[in-house]
């Protein structure tokens, strides 16, 4: 393979690498082994030719994953679980009053979205990318969760805030499904 050859496959590499998700791990990873294969082989190329290009391919692929999944930051406008306020915290009274298993539903509906019970969903203590993950949740709008200032929010799998519920009783929240407002959401255990 000839060296403009293999600086036209590394500059592909790289306009590859350029067209991640900058706020999701996987995607910088492939990112970074894109671009670290790519210089890798450039420079392994330069150095020893055919067989050094791919030692520097391997090598600079390897690399580059661990360091664009290592360097993810948090979206903007997002709290991380770990820098989440003191009542998000885990093991504070107030995460306790909402963590565990729900029945989800809609409390009011509309003609294309009837009321009724819609599954059961787990509100976890296990960190996600916006928050909270929910287990088992019924669509893609209830994918995390965050408590603040006593609202308890539905996040979707984008960072989107949908749901906004309020505590009516210890075991009953109730909130508006923000794209349509008509819509109420409840959880009750």
């Amino acid at each position: 393979m000839s060296k403009i050859t293999l600086c036209y496959l590394a500059a592909s590499l790289m306009a590859l690498a350029a067209c991640t998700n900058p706020y999701d791990p996987g995607q910088r990873a492939v990112g970074g082994a894109a671009i670290g294969g790519g210089t890798g082989a450039v420079i392994g190329a330069i150095a020893g030719g055919g067989r050094g290009a791919a030692i520097g391919a391997l090598a600079g692929a390897g690399l580059g994953a661990v360091s664009g999944a290592a360097t993810t930051p948090t979206p903007p406008g997002f709290a991380s679980p770990a820098s989440a306020p003191p009542s998000f915290a885990t093991g504070s009274e107030a995460f306790a009053e909402v963590e565990g298993p729900w029945e989800f539903g809609r409390a009011q509906g509309v003609s294309y979205a009837p009321g009724g019970v819609l599954c059961h969903f787990t509100l976890s203590d296990v960190a996600g990318r916006f928050g909270w993950m929910i287990i088992n949740h019924c669509a893609d709008n209830e994918s995390f969760w965050r408590y603040e200032n006593g609202r308890l929010m539905f996040i979707d799998g984008s960072g989107q805030v949908k749901t906004i519920l309020y505590q009516r009783n210890p075991h009953y929240w109730a909130g508006a499904f923000l794209p349509d407002p008509r819509i109420i959401h409840y959880i009750s255990r």
